[in-house]
């Protein structure tokens, strides 16, 4: 795999495909990339997306990837288990 950046703390492998203008996501173990778990990535946290626009020199916009706030999201996922609940 050329130009993959693995984030073992976050148990994921990211490449950068520049003649697709996309980032391809991996489950990874063990610095072990589990090429069967290939995936286009679409929405990330914005810190973790910070990590990989610093690694790649790149925007992560041009790339097709929106941004959102885990805690936003967080916070509408208890509202509607909250609400389930009634």
């Amino acid at each position: 795999m050329s130009n993959c950046f693995i984030m073992q703390e976050y148990s994921m492998a990211v490449e950068l495909r520049s003649e697709g203008k996309c980032i391809i996501c991996y489950d990874c173990k063990d610095f072990e990339i589990d090429y069967s778990t290939e995936g286009i990535l679409t929405k990330i946290d914005a810190s973790l997306g910070g990590i990989i626009e610093e690694h790649y020199h790149i925007k992560l916009s041009e790339y097709g990837v929106e941004f959102y706030d885990e805690c936003y999201t967080q916070e509408i996922a208890e509202e509607k288990v909250l609400c389930w609940n009634l």
